[in-house]
């Protein structure tokens, strides 16, 4: 009710062998991000070692700590669709203790052309330091400059990044 939405199952986390990876990534931030259950279903065997290693990543980081919050307006009024989605781990859940993030951000696309999208971390109470800021799926440092996330996304696309403690 209200802004106390909780997805349930966006479908299922699974997709089939031939999902592209990004579409396959993209529901799973969403479910992710909106504290959603992990509902793998289908013949997992037939997957391959990036989506398994994806599937991995999110098990070992379902402890639901921490609130989630769509700083994004048009979520509420408008499209329904949100294209920032913010999860913040609480201090005593396994995400902050094991891994050290403060909170996961996800900025989507949901429309058929591409589009830049940003945020401002400090905006949201988060804290950055140098190198703070690191992609959820691979790792690898994304540059947050003067505390802004600030992406250009393909249609349909999405990036989900760590901001670290």
């Amino acid at each position: 009710c209200g802004r106390s939405s909780w997805f349930v199952d966006i479908d299922s986390f699974m997709g089939s062998a031939g999902c592209p990876v990004h579409e396959r990534r993209f529901r799973c931030a969403v479910g992710y991000l909106t504290s959603g259950m992990l509902d793998f279903s289908g013949p997992i065997e037939t997957l391959d070692k990036l989506a398994l290693s994806d599937y991995r990543r999110l098990c070992q980081r379902c402890d639901q700590g921490g609130t989630v919050r769509v700083p994004d307006r048009e979520a509420f009024f408008g499209v329904p669709l949100p294209r920032i989605l913010v999860r913040l781990h609480s201090a005593d859940s396994i995400t902050r203790r094991k891994h050290g993030v403060q909170a996961t951000v996800g900025l989507f696309n949901w429309q058929e052309a591409a589009c830049i999208s940003g945020v401002s971390l400090a905006g949201l109470g988060l804290k950055t330091r140098a190198a703070g800021v690191r992609d959820f799926w691979t790792g690898r440092t994304i540059r947050a400059a003067d505390g802004r996330l600030n992406v250009e996304l393909p249609p349909r696309h999405h990036v989900m990044v760590d901001v670290m403690a």
